[in-house]
């Protein structure tokens, strides 16, 4: 298990050899639009923001490749937070601390996505 952080991280992560195992979607699930399924598939993240939430929960911020947001999960735990993204991306989870001087936890990954390719 993971140690619990006390600010905001960021883990790079990258799609498991044998394919995603979590889609993320925008939009209402086919249940919910009688049938019809108008969800976007987001594209898969390269970075994750792993940021509190209060009252012990932590949201999972995801990022592509190119910086572009590509859907969030809210997580009760810190156990069920760390199982979660050993579910969709099966690696070696390195956490890496926010910087201080960092304003806005969800900018700095933002920009940090997009500079892990150019």
């Amino acid at each position: 298990m993971l140690d619990e952080p006390s600010r905001p991280v960021t883990v790079r992560v990258q799609v498991p050899p044998d394919g995603l195992h979590t889609r993320h979607y925008r939009g209402l699930p086919p249940q919910a639009t009688g049938g019809v399924d108008t969800r976007h598939l987001y594209a898969p993240a390269a970075l994750v923001l792993v940021r509190p939430a209060g009252e012990g929960s932590w949201f999972l911020d995801r990022y592509a490749s190119d910086g572009s947001f590509v859907g969030n999960t809210l997580h009760a735990s810190w156990t069920d937070t760390v199982e979660q993204l050993q579910l969709e991306y099966v690696s070696d989870l390195i956490f890496a601390p926010v910087p201080d001087d960092a304003d806005d936890p969800r900018q700095y990954a933002q920009d940090h996505a997009a500079r892990m390719t150019s």
